[in-house]
């Protein structure tokens, strides 16, 4: 079955990305009823350059021991086709409650979801930073509250090879998913929630569905 074909135009009517709101295993809500994704706004800046803005409500991620650990997830997944993502500006709002630290780590977005013991997101892997380059945050101070504001291109953007070039990512077959990405190395007196919430200003292309057809 051939890949369905999907047209700048057709993009802009019916709205370029779609918003996500099943839980990644280990993230949960702050307030149940509310969604993932408070708030998106779509628009075009020319005919394939999207400016994609999101505001999530507070997500929780329970810290079980002294260790590094990274996780995010997934916000919105863009239209089926050639995505080039070129610019992302992530502003993150976290707090660790009474008995919960951090020291630095990183904020960042991929087409791959953040996990596993990594203080780093490029200690993930590369594809955990292929739609912004995991970019370092300051410590997580016990009950106080950390705004985070920072920005960044894709890992190796602009690189190119024999293969391919680095940071042209090839969803037309299988839509790719935009996943918000956290790791740090984290210290508790006891297993306890650290609360997040990011505002995102997303840059990216689209590039067609049909090899040349749009």
């Amino acid at each position: 079955m051939a890949t369905p074909h999907i047209s700048p135009k057709l993009l802009m009517r019916v709205g370029a990305v779609s918003v996500n709101d099943t839980l990644t295993s280990g993230v949960s809500k702050s307030d149940p009823s509310l969604p993932i994704v408070a708030k998106i706004d779509t628009q075009t800046a020319d005919g394939i350059k999207f400016k994609t803005t999101v505001q999530t409500n507070t997500l929780l991620v329970n810290q079980p021991a002294d260790a590094a650990l990274a996780f995010g997830e997934h916000l919105f997944t863009y239209p089926l086709g050639f995505i080039l993502p070129e610019f992302t500006i992530m502003q993150m709002t976290s707090l660790c409650p009474t008995g919960l630290s951090a020291t630095a780590g990183e904020i960042g977005a991929g087409s791959v979801i953040a996990s596993g013991a990594n203080a780093t997101i490029g200690a993930v892997g590369a594809t955990s930073e292929n739609i912004m380059e995991g970019t370092t945050i300051s410590n997580h101070v016990a009950g106080t509250t950390l705004t985070s504001s920072k920005f960044n291109f894709p890992v190796a953007y602009g690189d190119h090879g024999a293969t391919a070039a680095a940071t042209l990512l090839d969803g037309t077959s299988t839509a790719i998913k935009f996943h918000a990405n956290v790791a740090s190395t984290w210290n508790q007196t006891a297993a306890e929630n650290v609360a997040f919430s990011f505002k995102i200003i997303h840059i990216w292309n689209y590039l067609g569905s049909a090899y040349g057809e749009d």
